[in-house]
C-alpha cells in the first residue's frame, strides 16, 4: 500500500524548474567607483572613530550641516552606509549616527593636524588600486565634500504642525538630497595644514 511513496528511492532528485537555474549576480558599482568591503584597517578604524569624535563635537571641517555621521563616513571611507552601520553599533552610536550635523566651532590647528594625519596614513593603508573620491583636509588631492558641492541653507524647514507627517514625507537628512538646501558656487578649499 504504501510502496509508491518508496518508488524513487537511490534516484536522483529531479533537476530544479528552468528559472531557478541563472543565479542572479549582485549590482556592481559602475566602473572606477570600486567601493570598499570586507575587513577594516587600523588605519581606518583610527581616522572613522576620530572623525566621529570631531562630529559629536561640531567642530569637523569642511563638512555641511545636516549631513549624518553615517552618510559621512560612507563618503570619506568609499564603502556602503551599511558597512559603517555594521561597525559602529549599539546604543550611542544609533543616537549619533542619524543626528544631523551641526557646526559649532572650528578646530584648532593642532586636531586639524592630527586628522590630517590619520587620513594620510588611511589612505597610504589602502591596496593599489583602491579608488577614494572624498576627503575632508583634500588630502592625495582628493575633492572635499564641501568643495564637490557648495551647500548653502536657504530658509528652514515650515515648523511642524501638531499632528505627524505621514513617512513619505519626512524630510531626509542627507543635505544633497534635501531641498531646503541650495547650491552656491563652490569657493576654493581652505589649503591643508603643512605635511
Amino acid at each position: 500500500m504504501g510502496a509508491h511513496r518508496y518508488a524513487n528511492y537511490g534516484a536522483p532528485p529531479p533537476p530544479p524548474p528552468p528559472d531557478a537555474w541563472p543565479r542572479p549576480q549582485a549590482p556592481r558599482p559602475p566602473p572606477g567607483r570600486d567601493i570598499r568591503v570586507g575587513a577594516w584597517t587600523p588605519q581606518e578604524v583610527a581616522y572613522a572613530t576620530r572623525v566621529a569624535d570631531l562630529y559629536r563635537a561640531g567642530s569637523l571641517p569642511n563638512v555641511p550641516d545636516g549631513i549624518t555621521l553615517r552618510i559621512l563616513l560612507s563618503k570619506l571611507l568609499n564603502c556602503q552606509p551599511m558597512r559603517v552601520s555594521k561597525k559602529y553599533s549599539g546604543e550611542s552610536w544609533s543616537h549619533h549616527g542619524k543626528r544631523p550635523y551641526r557646526h559649532v566651532a572650528a578646530p584648532d590647528q593642532r586636531v586639524v593636524e592630527e586628522l590630517w594625519l590619520l587620513e594620510h596614513a588611511f589612505h597610504r593603508s589602502l591596496r593599489p588600486g583602491s579608488v577614494l573620491t572624498t576627503s575632508l583636509l583634500g588630502a592625495s588631492g582628493l575633492a572635499t565634500i564641501v568643495s564637490e558641492r557648495q551647500w548653502v541653507r536657504v530658509e528652514p524647514p515650515p515648523a511642524p504642525s501638531g499632528a505627524k507627517r505621514p513617512r513619505d514625507e519626512a524630510p531626509s537628512y542627507d543635505p544633497f538630497a534635501d531641498p531646503a538646501y541650495a547650491y552656491a558656487s563652490a569657493a576654493a578649499p581652505p589649503a591643508p595644514p603643512p605635511y
